[in-house]
């Protein structure tokens, strides 16, 4: 009996070493790892509400961003005019291309984007012509920026207005967000 007991003791004890052997005792912790290089872009409308225009992020990678501005649930759009305020010493405004929501019904439309001054971005876009405005979820057009050094930069939306066929205001709200470029 008395072997047992000391076997029994000395599986007992080895069982308790395991679970503190495994904690690794003296080693230090590992590091935190660097943030990876890139440019991201935080929305100030996560989600977007019904009947408004946002900014968000199409694609990316270290040196560029492409962002939509895209009309989510709107009623009767026919046009829009805005401005779009970056930050130059973090960003600078490379292209832009029209994507098809305003035209989807075969319509004819205008769209028009020059960066003056430096760092805003003068928008319009709209159809022609005695034509329904256009209804629902999807992309006015595209920006492309890159990346010129690190930091952060508000990316604001001023001077904006959405207009139905009339010509009249809609109450459509718009939101920019944040750009962060990480080196």
């Amino acid at each position: 009996m008395r072997a047992r007991g000391r076997f029994l003791v000395a599986v007992t004890a080895s069982l308790l070493l395991v679970p503190l052997a495994a904690c690794g005792g003296s080693s230090s912790p590992t590091p935190p790892q660097p943030p990876q290089p890139g440019i991201t872009f935080v929305s100030s409308a996560n989600p977007a509400p019904p009947n408004s225009i946002v900014l968000e992020t199409r694609s990316s990678d270290p040196q560029q961003i492409t962002l939509a501005l895209k009309a989510n649930a709107v009623v009767d759009l026919y046009g829009v005019a805005l401005d779009i305020r970056f930050n130059t010493a973090i960003v600078s405004f490379d292209s832009f291309s029209v994507r098809d929501f305003m035209g989807s019904e075969g319509t004819s439309m205008s769209t028009q984007v020059v960066e003056n001054p430096d760092g805003t971005l003068v928008i319009g876009q709209s159809k022609f012509g005695a034509v329904d405005g256009s209804a629902g979820t999807g992309d006015l057009l595209v920006l492309t920026f890159s990346a010129v050094s690190g930091g952060g930069s508000a990316v604001t939306i001023a001077n904006q207005g959405a207009y139905d066929p009339d010509g009249s205001i809609t109450s459509t709200s718009f939101f920019g967000g944040t750009l962060t470029v990480v080196r």
